[in-house]
């Protein structure tokens, strides 16, 4: 585990240090996609895997603390950006493109970026240890329930065919995307939407290291709650106040103040979601396989960022402030479906010894 986490991170610094080389727009795109999609995928999910063996009812917590320092990160490592990128806080122009001095220094920020990953990770591996699995005496046989599963390891998915073999595995892949796409589009365009109003670069940085905060507190918040509180309500309070404030944002984001305050709460919200899925799949399909699931299941991520990209290019790009407001109504509609979906999100739970059971008669 450590070697697969270590070498990940390794590979994404590396791919990092190549940007900084590129200037092919295609090759650029084609490299930083890989390097988030996969590089930085399996190291997400290998840590919160190896925590949650240690306190299995607690999932919850767990990983809202594994994954919290995804979102503090933003804290640092904005100020980090823009320090090197633009230091004495230029104005971008009226189509919201920074001076060429500013873009000059990307190169600088990639491979001051790649080093501090690294050295984190192996500060991170190093202090990550597995949980040695405890041996038991029994025979193999006594471990077995009467439908044949295996009891250590009690009412839960046994192999990964069986979970992607379940359509509500697919649903929940479309749900994850539903309700993470608004907080997406806002977490990669805020700063970009701002400037429409406020041309103070320097302070939109600021606002994403606040996002980051609460996007970090959120995490150990709605995961401690999952351990209390049903999956189905929180997500049901998740999606209906994103759902306001994607309806609201276009009227009141033109204020310093509320601009602020809207993008740290849909922060807060989104951020949330980071901790209540990898937990509610680890409950779902259990300790065993919990993992390897999340694995699939974050697809659902990946899809939602993919929508967001497609409203933003096709829609903000092409029709300005028109196309901020059509997205901000399409991304209710999305997210109204979402609130509607997790109001049954009961039925995403599987009763495993039953289903095996019926597997062999």
């Amino acid at each position: 585990m450590r070697i697969i986490t270590l070498g990940s991170f390794a590979l994404y610094a590396g791919s990092l240090v190549l940007l900084s080389f590129l200037h092919n727009f295609y090759a650029y795109i084609a490299i930083y996609g890989i390097a988030n999609g996969l590089f930085l995928g399996i190291p997400y999910i290998l840590p919160i895997n190896n925590a949650c063996q240690y306190l299995p009812k607690r999932k919850g917590l767990v990983s809202g603390i594994c994954i919290m320092g995804l979102g503090f990160g933003a804290l640092l490592f904005n100020q980090i950006i823009v320090a090197i990128m633009n230091p004495d806080n230029l104005p971008p122009d009226e189509k919201h493109f920074f001076p060429q001095s500013v873009a000059d220094h990307l190169p600088t920020v990639w491979r001051v970026l790649a080093g501090v990953y690294l050295g984190l990770a192996i500060i991170g591996t190093a202090i990550m240890v597995p949980k040695q699995k405890e041996t038991k005496s029994e025979d193999k046989q006594s471990l077995l329930s009467e439908n044949g599963q295996d009891a250590s390891y009690p009412n839960e998915c046994q192999n990964l065919k069986d979970a992607l073999t379940q359509p509500t595995f697919y649903v929940y892949v479309v749900f994850i995307a539903l309700s993470s796409c608004f907080g997406m589009f806002i977490a990669f365009n805020y700063k970009e939407y701002g400037l429409n109003n406020i041309k103070d670069d320097q302070f939109l940085t600021l606002v994403g290291s606040m996002g980051g905060i609460a996007n970090g507190l959120s995490r150990i918040f709605w995961g401690t709650l999952l351990d209390c509180f049903s999956f189905k309500w929180l997500m049901t309070i998740v999606n209906v106040l994103l759902l306001a404030t994607a309806l609201s944002i276009q009227f009141l984001a033109d204020q310093k103040a509320f601009f602020m305050v809207y993008v740290i709460l849909i922060y807060f919200l989104y951020g949330g979601q980071f901790s209540l899925m990898p937990a509610k799949t680890y409950q779902i399909y259990g300790q065993k396989n919990g993992a390897r699931v999340y694995s699939y299941a974050f697809f659902g991520f990946s899809l939602g960022s993919m929508m967001q990209f497609l409203l933003h290019y096709f829609l903000v790009n092409h029709y300005g402030q028109e196309g901020w407001n059509i997205s901000f109504y399409i991304l209710s509609a999305l997210q109204l479906i979402a609130f509607v979906i997790a109001l049954f999100a009961q039925k995403f739970d599987m009763d495993w010894r039953a289903y095996y059971a019926a597997k062999q008669n």
